[in-house]
This record gives structure tokens, C-alpha cells and sequence, in this order.
């Protein structure tokens, strides 16, 4: 896994079909954790929201977060899914129940520029696109996810309003990867402690 920050995102919302309040709630979800969001809709122009502080607007973004269906982002979610990825990671697609691979799907800049891919083309890249870009032996490549494992889940699913959802989540997940880290560190400290009983016992009996 590699260290990334979220200011480094662009967040690509296509809100195409979206009724006003839908792309309120994603793009609420998603202010704070992303470097900038732009909300794509053929009714519209291409409508940039405000980046976070101390951020320039015109900053080239290390990765791109398309979006493509009605989701809500909890806190720290964007976070969590740059620590999915690795060094040669091309995408990490997240799986959402009766989702497409395409609704939520984190791209690297870097990756993208070395194909010739514009970002006026993310939001139509599937899998086919995948199979032919990406080498099939490396599964570190392209990443999938589940999406409730990171706090990101369709709108449709959440009790309103999502903003609260949304810092409520995030706060759940936080917590678990904490009590997590301690019980690995509970088990590391329990093993050591083990083997070094293990070795006492060994040099008490001797050699033979």
C-alpha cells in the first residue's frame, strides 16, 4: 500500500438524470475529502466546487475519482480507499450491491497519462477497457473493493439526512480499524511473548 493524500484527488461526479437533491448529497459527502469536485451534467456546464484550503485550483491531481451512480462518500472514506492501492496501481473499482464497475472507480493521473487517456473518457471506461489496457497477471493493477468496507454506499440505502449518516459512519469505521490495529498489536505482543517462553524453556533442557 502506498501513502497518498486526498487533496490529490479530482472528483468526477456525473450527475447526468440526477435530481438536484441527489447531487447535493454526494458532493456534500465528498467536500472536505477531495482536492476538488466537478459535477458533470449534459443540463449544465461543467461546475467545479470550490477546493479544499490552501489547495490551488488549477493543481494537477495525482488521481481521479469518477462517479458515476448516486453514492454517499462517509467520512474518511476517500482516505481509505487511496490505502487500498499500491505503487503500480492503474484503478481500484469499488463493488457496490447491484453496482456497475464503473460507478466508483479511483484512477491514477499518472497511469492515465502514460495511455493517453483523457478525463473526458473515464467516465464510459469499463472493464473491456480494462481487460485490453491492463495486464491480466498482475492483480495489483486494477483493485476491487467492497464499498461498505470503505463507508461508500448508494444514496438509496441511506437514512436521511446523509450528511449525518455520513459523519455517523465514518466515525463506526474509524473506531473498528482502531480496536483492529490494537488486537493485531494485543496478538504480536502475545506471540513474542510465547516464543520467548518457548526459547527459556529450550535453554533449560540444554541441548540434548
Amino acid at each position: 500500500m502506498t501513502s497518498s493524500h486526498s487533496s490529490d484527488v479530482l472528483a468526477l461526479v456525473a450527475a447526468h438524470g440526477w435530481r438536484p437533491e441527489q447531487v447535493r448529497a454526494v458532493s456534500g459527502s465528498l467536500a472536505g475529502q477531495v482536492g476538488r469536485i466537478q459535477v458533470l451534467s449534459p443540463s449544465r456546464a461543467v461546475t467545479a466546487a470550490p477546493p479544499r484550503v490552501g489547495a490551488s485550483p488549477d493543481a494537477p491531481a495525482g488521481f481521479v475519482l469518477v462517479v458515476t451512480a448516486p453514492v454517499v462518500f462517509a467520512r474518511g472514506a476517500v482516505r481509505r480507499l487511496l490505502r487500498m492501492r499500491t505503487q503500480s496501481t492503474a484503478v481500484v473499482r469499488v463493488l457496490l450491491p447491484e453496482g456497475g464497475p464503473a460507478d466508483v472507480a479511483l484512477w491514477s493521473q499518472a497511469w492515465l497519462q502514460t495511455e493517453h487517456v483523457g478525463t473526458d473518457r473515464l467516465l464510459a471506461l469499463g472493464l473491456d477497457f480494462d481487460r485490453e489496457r491492463m495486464p491480466a497477471g498482475d492483480p495489483r493493477v486494477r483493485i476491487w473493493t467492497r464499498g461498505d468496507d470503505l463507508g461508500i454506499v448508494p444514496l438509496a440505502t441511506v437514512p436521511a439526512p446523509p450528511a449525518r449518516w455520513a459523519r455517523a459512519e465514518g466515525g463506526k469505521l474509524w473506531l473498528r480499524a482502531v480496536l483492529t490495529a490494537l488486537r493485531g498489536r494485543a496478538g504480536a505482543v502475545r506471540r513474542a511473548r510465547q516464543l520467548a517462553r518457548q526459547r527459556r524453556g529450550r535453554t533449560r533442557r540444554g541441548p540434548f
